[in-house]
């Protein structure tokens, strides 16, 4: 124990020269951070409690001004002079306008532009003439383009100081009338006084703390202090390179004056007059001298009393630590490295009331129960293993399940292409092949004795969402078919339709489809639309021609009705002709070295076995596609139309 005892004299040893070096070799770095932490709130509480609460005083006051021109341009005595200035009563209502200002301190002002008459407190003021020099503040509003305009040049209007704030009306009839109040420079002056008298004087008897009103331009408007006030730049006697952008100052900004002194300024816009063409800011500055003062003593004068805390706690803890811990930890320390050790078996040392004596009898307690623990352990695992086992099974049932119903409603969107129809010497086949069990491409037929309508629809999306938006296609066809003779009725119902049930919030995923719609008539001659889908081929058999068609209409259901055009052409089918109606998955699928089946390689196709029937046609087509394909997956749904009248 004698070794212990040495070796615990040394750790104090150790521990009080770690903090003395800690008191003095990092005192002044301590220092450094500390005392910036200070100024970021001194900094904050002047920007808080002066800055911001100012703004938010002007910004009231200038909004409630604001406020009363508009109030005033409400009064329909304002509106009826504007629009008839020669009127009798005239006089009596320019009185009652002028009456809007009694609850404040300033002057009512009224800018008729029809005769260029100018009233202030409902007194006629002569009419305005743009020759004169005093009157082309008026003269100038009319080129810009804002409501609200901020006037502090009191040379023109009259020549009091006064801030005038002016409300532009621009009407059909009048073209340009001006409302305004004037606001007596004192009155703003009353909001630019900080409450704490403290800050606005020094030892040396002059004003250290700034406050002023400018424009964007940086140009002083209204400043502390000062009655009159035909300004420069606020930001003339300071340094440049320390000003930067002071648009854009975050909070408070530190600057230097041309003769070497320290302020902080801050920047902040009033939101009342950001309609007008020149916003203004509040500027706030103060000196570094009045915001910390004596501030740095205090601070080092309580840094030397942390350092005399510091030798006290270190003397203190070393006692404490060589009667109480040192040796207690170093019994304790041999004891938990032999049971790390898997030596279950080691005595902990006896234990007492205090933080030490728990710590061991805690240890013990985790030494007892480490194989409960571990047994306890197996069994949660073994139940949560069978839960999700049973979890599993349930999961594979269900997706076999849906596997199943998507399978038989993959049976009935297959069952819904139509087979090859004969009507008359037309023959109509087609083809449709999803690329997934289920997707949004559709063919149909239906025909009636006076004529056939028959369509190629293509969804856009895939799988069950497009197959469900397919189906409703079809019954919206059926439904317009059966209702409508002409097709560009019958595109405008289904728009309709289709319109109104894909814009609905539960089906907002998919949002149109394209369509090729054709109504033959009994001499063969046709109407078609090309409703946003790819253009069909006409093959014209005396010819050995192919020709693409299409109408250039809008897709199906992207507008509502009354705004959707849709365009058809007509033609008419000569014996041999045959059309060929597919959607853009079968042109573009690609063989496995990626070149498409392509628009090109489809007419020639056509050309060259034009003397087949169209089912033998359509079979020759598949096989075609089928061999370009290969083994490649396809990458979008394919459908096929094609009609031909027999030779």
């Amino acid at each position: 124990m004698k070794l212990n005892h040495g070796l615990s004299f040394r750790l104090l040893s150790a521990l009080f020269i770690a903090f003395t070096l800690v008191v003095f070799l990092f005192q002044l770095p301590a220092y450094l951070v500390f005392y910036p932490r200070y100024q970021e709130f001194i900094l904050r509480n002047f920007y808080q409690t002066v800055s911001q609460k100012t703004a938010g005083k002007l910004d009231s006051f200038m909004s409630e001004r604001f406020n009363v021109l508009k109030f005033a341009y409400q009064k329909n005595e304002i509106k009826k002079i504007m629009n008839n200035p020669y009127a009798p009563n005239v006089k009596e209502m320019l009185e009652d306008t002028g009456m809007i200002t009694k609850y404040y301190s300033g002057n009512s002002l009224l800018v008729v532009h029809l005769t260029k008459q100018i009233f202030i407190d409902g007194q006629y003021g002569g009419t305005l003439n743009p020759k004169n020099q005093s009157d082309q503040w008026y003269f100038r509003l009319q080129a810009t383009n804002y409501q609200y305009v901020i006037f502090t040049d009191w040379h023109q209007i009259l020549k009091y100081p006064y801030v005038w704030l002016l409300n532009i009306i621009r009407t059909p009839d009048t073209e340009l009338g001006v409302i305004g109040f004037g606001i007596e420079i004192s009155e703003l002056l009353d909001y630019l006084r900080p409450e704490d008298d403290d800050l606005n004087s020094t030892a040396a008897g002059e004003d250290p703390f700034q406050i002023m009103l400018v424009d964007s331009d940086g140009k002083i408007k209204v400043k502390k202090g000062m009655l009159f006030y035909d300004g420069e730049n606020f930001f003339d006697d300071l340094d440049p390179l320390s000003v930067g952008d002071w648009k854009n100052w975050d909070n408070i900004h530190q600057v230097h004056k041309k003769d070497g002194t320290v302020y902080y300024y801050s920047a902040l816009p009033l939101m009342s007059t950001k309609d007008t063409p020149s916003p203004w800011y509040l500027i706030c500055g103060v000196s570094d001298q009045v915001l910390y003062g004596g501030t740095r003593w205090r601070v080092l004068i309580y840094f030397v009393g942390i350092l005399f805390l510091y030798i006290g706690f270190v003397i203190y803890a070393s006692v404490i630590i060589s009667k109480m811990v040192i040796k207690r930890l170093s019994l304790l320390s041999f004891a938990v490295e032999a049971i790390a050790q898997n030596k279950l078996d080691t005595r902990l040392p006896d234990g007492s009331a205090d933080e030490i004596g728990r710590l061991t009898g805690n240890i013990s307690k985790i030494k007892d129960n480490i194989t409960e623990y571990h047994d306890h352990l197996n069994d949660v695992i073994r139940a949560r293993t069978e839960e999700l086992q049973f979890a599993l099974t349930k999961l594979e049932q269900k997706e076999e399940l849906a596997r199943h119903e998507i399978l038989f409603a993959a049976s009935i969107q297959q069952g819904l292409i139509p087979p090859p129809i004969t009507w008359g010497d037309l023959s109509v086949s087609s083809y449709i092949r999803q690329m997934e069990q289920i997707g949004g491409d559709i063919i149909d037929v239906m025909d009636t004795e006076e004529q056939l309508v028959t369509y190629l629809a293509d969804i856009s999306g895939h799988g069950i969402p497009a197959s469900m938006i397919s189906m409703l296609t079809k019954i919206a066809f059926l439904y317009a078919i059966q209702n409508e003779e002409n097709i560009i009725e019958i595109a405008k119902e289904v728009n309709q339709k289709i319109h109104f049930l894909i814009n609905r919030q539960e089906i907002k995923y998919i949002n149109y489809f394209t369509a090729f719609i054709l109504l033959f008539r009994k001499d063969f001659s046709f109407d078609y639309i090309s409703a946003g889908h790819i253009p069909a081929i006409l093959f014209r058999k005396a010819t050995k021609t192919c020709h693409l068609i299409s109408s250039s209409s809008s897709m199906i259901g992207v507008f509502d009705t009354q705004i959707v055009k849709f365009n058809y052409k007509t033609d008419s089918l000569e014996r041999g002709d045959k059309i060929l109606v597919f959607s853009d998955g079968f042109i573009n699928t690609k063989n496995p070295s990626g070149k498409k089946y392509g628009m090109e390689h489809l007419i020639e196709f056509t050309k060259e076995w034009s003397g087949v029937s169209a089912e033998e046609f359509r079979q020759l087509v598949i096989d075609d596609y089928e061999h370009h394909r290969k083994d490649r997956p396809i990458d979008d749904d394919v459908s096929l139309l094609i009609i031909e009248r027999k030779m």
